[in-house]
């Protein structure tokens, strides 16, 4: 049985202020407070900017040894090899043992060549969590994503394809069954695999408290099995 890591696409909305955080946390301790109570996050602000490693590593220090890190690489990245993917492997390690998984997303303008795709998955290490969203209609691309070990990402209703080490699901409507999806989510754990299943963040909602409702259900349903 597999892990299942359960969070929110970002941890720093000022929205949720006087819901999820107090309101008179300091951003500083953000991070701290939302690792408390839920086990994984997908960071956003990576996709529009390199990480330093002296951030990723005072992120790490802030969280339990079980927590983990999604990280949506950066966007310059697409699916080219080439400085920004070194650079964005060079600083990964700063996170130790809390990387999860490495999400590539490619923009909704930009369409998918998967001659592009296999080069990439050659460029990246070995045993790298990586996961890949394409949210344009692509070609088939599962057996060049299988044979790299690779996970596509399952967007609500959409199937994931798992990889070898991980699958991935981004939740993305707010209506979701929350007792649906921990069934889902055990199906998929029971496979061996890691299961990340992220919630949408947005501003003026308790999208926290949905991510929490989800873990909940699924430390419930699994007392009973």
């Amino acid at each position: 049985m597999g892990h299942i890591y359960i969070g929110t696409s970002a941890f720093s909305e000022p929205g949720w202020r006087g819901s999820f955080y107090p309101a008179d946390l300091p951003p500083d301790r953000m991070l701290a407070h939302y690792a408390g109570r839920l086990p994984a996050v997908e960071i956003n602000s990576t996709f529009y900017r390199m990480p330093a490693p002296a951030l990723l590593a005072r992120w790490a220090e802030q969280v339990p040894p079980a927590f983990r890190f999604a990280i949506r690489a950066p966007r310059r990245i697409g699916l080219a090899p080439g400085p920004a993917l070194d650079r964005l492997l060079a600083v990964l390690p700063a996170l130790g043992d809390h990387l999860g998984a490495v999400m590539f997303q490619l923009p909704r303008f930009q369409t998918l060549d998967p001659d592009d795709l296999a080069a990439l998955l050659r460029a990246l290490p070995p045993g790298l969590p990586a996961a890949f969203d394409f949210r344009n209609p692509v070609a088939d691309v599962d057996d060049l994503l299988r044979q790299a070990g690779a996970a596509r990402v399952g967007v609500d209703d959409a199937p994931p394809v798992p990889g070898r080490r991980l699958t991935y699901i981004r939740l993305r409507q707010a209506g979701f069954d929350t007792a649906e999806w921990a069934e889902r989510l055990h199906a998929l754990a029971a496979r061996g695999q890691d299961v990340y299943a992220f919630v949408k963040h947005e501003p003026d909602v308790d999208s926290p408290g949905r991510a929490m409702a989800l873990a909940q259900e699924v430390a419930r349903s699994l007392a009973y099995r």
